[in-house]
């Protein structure tokens, strides 16, 4: 949209991408990364938006900025977070203004191999979303946001953002199959879809079999030795029990706009292999889609086949039903007590720690004397040194970390409470005039 609030285009092409580039554990990640590029700056038709996740290090993001500056001129790298936020947006248009937004839940520092909480975080991305679509704007989430679809937070983002998820769109029965359940699916007698299925029909784009990283050792040895396509067509029948569909494109518009956006188109990409490695370009597959502009006067105009009207958000609350937000506040309250107990737990170590720390100082005095050496000194020492240091880290943790986590977790369950309490009298209202 230019500054005059008009489209720029007719039809906006959109990539998400998760390009595993963490730095020293990605295998061949530079390698891939580059190829990512190449791939980008080579698919017809040429993306107009791309936002890629995990791509951590400048050199990566650089390598993909060398292959797609013609079709994509503009980017932005983000630099937040203490190692990088692993985070970068490819445009074809200028990116007027871009700002960082920080999650208030993010767990405990030490416990980052868990991730963040994902129920929170799309509540916070579902009220980013619906504050756009209400001023007008043409509104499109994307990444990978690490959650199934219709769990929770996928019912929160859909619900409170007013916006679709563009897959589910297109493929509204995508929705019932659950990797996770698989098992007790079969058991069921339904029968497990397979790779290809998978892929082209419930949006699978994480554990796939048809990803190479999701093989084991001895045949992803094979890549090397001409073993890796016959491996791929085998897979692509077999039953897939593990695939997700993780990465998400979400679009909404406001209703103060005249024009209705369809989705034209959703795919998944990025299936290809990088042509000398043999290995897929990354352990995610991209989604990818095209939304088609209409105006007002062409509204009435039959869509074309597999296309879906994205309906213009309406100013009126929508809510999810009453036992999701009880749920909801079920998990905030087992989280607390959690939290709660940690912050004792640490406390108490940096208390220990500091007595302990005196109590080595004052062994020392009874060390053995210097002509028998002085290593017991030595290791009362260290041991009182390392023990106060790593105490006084819980303490941080405990002290402030956790405090504020807390608070956030207070504002975070009385807006569940509140939204929670306008969906009751929203039910009784309706309920009273039936």
């Amino acid at each position: 949209m230019n500054s005059q609030g008009e489209f720029v285009s007719s039809k906006i092409e959109i990539v998400t991408h998760n390009c595993w580039g963490l730095k020293y554990i990605s295998k061949h990640r530079h390698a891939r990364l580059s190829e990512i590029g190449a791939q980008l700056a080579s698919r017809g038709p040429p993306p107009h938006i791309v936002g890629l996740q995990e791509c951590w290090t400048q050199a990566d993001y650089q390598a993909i900025r060398r292959h797609t500056s013609e079709i994509l001129p503009h980017g932005k790298f983000y630099y937040g977070g203490i190692f990088g936020a692993g985070l970068a947006i490819l445009s074809k248009w200028p990116i007027i203004e871009s700002s960082m937004v920080e999650y208030p839940l993010n767990g405990r520092p030490t416990a980052f191999f868990r991730g963040d909480w994902f129920v929170a975080q799309a509540w916070e991305i579902s009220k980013l979303m619906r504050g756009a679509i209400e001023r007008g704007h043409l509104t499109i989430a994307l990444g990978d946001f690490n959650m199934m679809p219709l769990s929770l937070a996928h019912q929160l983002v859909t619900t409170h953002s007013r916006a679709q998820d563009v897959w589910m769109t297109l493929h509204p029965d995508s929705a019932s199959y659950v990797p996770a359940g698989s098992a007790a699916a079969g058991k069921a007698g339904v029968e497990l879809p397979s790779a290809w299925h998978n892929v082209t029909s419930n949006g699978t784009t994480c554990d796939s079999a048809l990803n190479t990283w999701r093989w084991d050792k001895a045949k992803r040895k094979k890549l090397g030795r001409g073993g890796g396509e016959d491996r791929a067509m085998t897979e692509a029948g077999s039953p897939d029990p593990r695939g997700k569909r993780l990465d998400y494109i979400f679009v909404g518009q406001g209703p103060l706009t005249a024009a209705r956006w369809t989705v034209a188109n959703a795919n998944v990409g990025m299936t290809m292999r990088h042509p000398t490695l043999k290995c897929s370009l990354s352990d995610h597959f991209s989604v990818e889609a095209t939304l088609c502009l209409s105006t007002a006067s062409e509204s009435s105009t039959p869509a074309q086949p597999m296309s879906s009207s994205l309906p213009k958000s309406s100013i009126n609350e929508h809510f999810l039903p009453i036992e999701n937000y009880t749920a909801i506040l079920a998990m905030i309250s087992k989280y607390r007590k959690r939290e709660e107990k940690q912050r004792r737990w640490r406390l108490g170590h940096f208390a220990c720690q500091i007595v302990l720390t005196i109590a080595c100082h004052v062994a020392v005095w009874w060390a053995s004397p210097p002509s028998r050496g002085n290593y017991i000194a030595f290791i009362l020492m260290l041991v009182a040194t390392f023990g106060f240091a790593v105490g006084v880290l819980d303490g941080l943790i405990g002290g402030l970390f956790m405090t504020s986590e807390l608070r956030a977790l207070n504002e975070f369950e009385w807006e569940i409470v509140n939204v929670r309490n306008r969906a009751v009298e929203a039910a009784a209202a309706a309920s009273s005039r039936e």
